[in-house]
C-alpha cells in the first residue's frame, strides 16, 4: 500500500462516545486536508480507506477549478466550450 516516497504515520485513536475519530494534525496537513473538505470513505476486507475527495470534470476528467452544474463538476475549460459557438 505504501511506496517508496510514502511516509507511514501510523496511531490508535479511540472512537469518541458519538463514533467521531479524529485524523492526526500531521495526516491532515501532508494531504492538505482543510476543514469542510470532503472525503471519500470506503472498506476494504479489513480495513477502513478515507481519502481526500477530488472532484473531476464530468466531460474530460480534468481536476481544474470549475463549478458544479446540475449535480454534476465541470472545469471552466469545458465550460468555455460549451458556451462557445458549436456550429464550425
Amino acid at each position: 500500500m505504501a511506496t517508496n516516497n510514502t511516509k507511514i504515520i501510523k496511531q490508535q485513536r479511540n472512537n469518541s462516545p458519538v463514533q467521531r475519530t479524529v485524523i492526526p494534525v500531521e495526516i491532515r496537513n501532508r494531504l492538505n486536508i482543510k476543514p469542510y473538505d470532503y472525503l471519500e470513505i470506503f472498506t476494504t476486507d479489513d480495513s477502513i480507506v478515507l481519502k481526500k475527495y477530488v472532484q473531476n470534470c464530468v466531460f474530460c476528467g480534468s481536476q481544474d477549478d470549475g463549478q458544479i452544474f446540475k449535480e454534476q463538476y465541470i472545469c471552466n475549460n469545458c465550460k468555455q466550450g460549451l458556451k462557445g459557438d458549436q456550429h464550425d
